[in-house]
């Protein structure tokens, strides 16, 4: 019996909760579609008594109407095109950010990875250089893989040639890169440019460099001050001279080893003054001596464009005579430009 009567109390206690609720829905409707009904109702029964009655004796109806005309209003869907659009700015800003940090990463992660597979093409190169004396000609190769970078160190003569290399290695190979030739250049005078520090940034900035190129020697065969004593000059050609030039080329070559960087260096070719041809003729047996098999590889210019071991301005190639020096004795032209590129290239194993 108490529990019929408890069972019959929920049951009325929720068909109050049922009724009250339809009754405030209703009310609420009414309080926001107040116009559409009052519409409605006039155009049904030709009145608006009631709903004057409501908007005399009930101040805040007529809010109803202001809360419904907002939400019908551009100025809320302007309000909620702003909040949309300040949301997804926010969300791409940090979209962005974690693409930056995850960018980073990857390009951390790329640049460990080719120092790691430099470090094994050097240990490969040394391995085969160990074994000279069976396999004489990889000591005159550098092993460069195709997501390494090719750095190309000198002067105008530099300028010349390092664009044809550059150019064949891209497009045979995709290999990118670094020119840092300038004219009037050298190793003796470094307050104009010093390359020594040069070198050391550049390959402090792009550990992907695998093998540098040097071509230098023409701005280089004059006296100069003694580093340790900077009253006293250094006559060229004397053995404090080619201490102090083999100084600069060893701490170029220190710096490579280093980054594990192999070296191709590229000797001064002949000249077609006597005097500054003697000076390139010292500048080449410096550097023979300087540079040692493990160090680098030395190309012999001189060759290239002298087969006869004199100055020549032209050359006879496929059975024609072809210009190769510029008026200066100097410099190359285009054709020779070509031949020296054509050699450095030579000493290339891409893998």
């Amino acid at each position: 019996m108490q529990d019929t009567q408890i069972h019959n109390t929920e049951q009325n206690f929720t068909s109050w909760k049922i009724g009250f609720v339809v009754i405030m829905s209703f009310v609420l409707v009414s309080w926001v579609k107040q116009d559409a009904l009052s519409q409605y109702w006039q155009q049904s029964y030709q009145n608006v008594k009631a709903w004057d009655f409501l908007a005399n004796h009930m101040p805040n109806w007529q809010q109803g109407n202001a809360i419904a005309n907002y939400f019908n209003s551009e100025k809320m869907f302007d309000n909620i095109a702003h909040f949309n659009t300040d949301v997804n700015h926010y969300a791409n800003q940090i979209a962005y950010h974690d693409f930056l940090k995850e960018q980073e990463r990857l390009e951390k992660q790329r640049l460990a990875h080719i120092q790691a597979q430099k470090i094994k093409r050097q240990q490969q190169l040394l391995e085969a250089q160990q074994q000279a004396h069976a396999k004489k000609q990889l000591e005159k190769m550098v092993y460069l893989g195709n997501d390494q970078k090719v750095f190309f160190v000198g002067d105008s003569l530099m300028q010349g040639v390092a664009p044809w290399v550059m150019r064949e290695l891209q497009n045979d190979y995709q290999i990118k890169s670094i020119d840092l030739s300038k004219q009037s250049t050298g190793l003796s005078y470094s307050k104009f440019f010093d390359w020594s520090a040069n070198i050391e940034k550049t390959l402090a900035n792009n550990p992907d460099i695998g093998v540098m190129v040097v071509f230098l020697g023409p701005n280089d065969a004059w006296d100069v001050p003694d580093p340790d004593n900077r009253a006293k000059v250094v006559k060229f050609g004397t053995p404090r001279w080619q201490e102090v030039y083999t100084g600069h080329i060893q701490r170029i070559l220190t710096t490579t080893a280093k980054n594990n960087v192999q070296v191709l260096w590229v000797t001064p070719p002949n000249m077609k003054k006597p005097k500054l041809n003697d000076g390139m003729a010292e500048l080449s047996r410096i550097i023979h001596e300087a540079i040692r098999p493990e160090q680098g590889v030395v190309i012999d210019s001189k060759g290239i464009l002298s087969p006869n071991g004199n100055f020549a301005d032209s050359m006879k190639l496929n059975g024609k005579i072809v210009k190769v020096r510029t008026a200066d004795g100097i410099h190359f032209t285009p054709d020779g430009q070509k031949l020296v590129a054509k050699q450095v290239l030579s000493y290339f194993k891409i893998s």
